[in-house]
């Protein structure tokens, strides 16, 4: 709470002008049994509102684009091309990966799985040679479709428009958040526009018939 428009792009300038060639700005979660928690528990303002974060995000996308970072996800910039996460864009495109360690995820094909969390546990079943693994699940066709929309609808890759147009009402719906600014076609494909990724995770339900 506060915090100004001189004081963030101040930040931001300092990081950019280093040599630095990707950036993470990520607004601020405020999570239970922490000291933030524990504020926000007693009533204290630990955040910005909705409206000033939504402000303060956009100013960080303008000032940054303007000098050539690309804003490639919703959090990240890449000065250029070749300076993108490969490490986050694996998840972001569907690319199977093998999480080692407590609570890690792992990915391949329609398997998903899950580590057991707690360390004792995890260390427990490989010093026994035996899976970690607390959980798992398989993803049908709708749980695949759901995750494309939603993972390529957080980047400025954004999804093939043919995807969307083959679902129910799809055309329409394309239509109108393109209209509303949320959404832009280029390329054959739809990607999210600065002002649709602080939205991003209600786009793909507007597609799924979520609303």
């Amino acid at each position: 709470p506060g915090q100004t428009d001189d004081a963030w792009l101040r930040t931001i300038a300092e990081a950019a002008s280093s040599n630095a060639s990707h950036l993470s700005c990520y607004a601020l979660t405020v999570h239970a049994d922490t000291p933030f928690g524990r504020r926000r528990a007693a009533g204290e303002p630990t955040a910005a509102g909705d409206d000033r974060q939504r402000e303060l995000f956009l100013l960080a996308d303008r000032f940054l684009s303007e000098r050539g970072w690309l804003h490639y996800e919703i959090s990240n910039f890449a000065r250029g091309p070749g300076d993108r996460s490969r490490h986050n864009t694996r998840y972001w495109d569907g690319t199977p990966y093998l999480g080692l360690g407590p609570a890690a995820h792992s990915l391949l094909g329609r398997r998903r799985w899950w580590n057991a969390a707690a360390l004792g546990d995890w260390l427990a079943a490989v010093e026994a040679g035996d899976d970690p693994a607390a959980g798992g699940e398989l993803l049908n066709d709708d749980d695949l479709l759901l995750e494309e929309l939603m993972l390529g609808l957080r980047t400025a890759g954004g999804v093939p428009v043919a995807l969307l147009t083959g679902l129910p009402a799809g055309r329409e719906t394309l239509r109108e958040l393109v209209d509303a600014g949320l959404l832009v076609i280029r390329g054959g494909r739809a990607a999210p526009t600065p002002e649709g990724m602080l939205v991003a995770d209600a786009l793909p339900l507007r597609f799924a018939g979520g609303g």
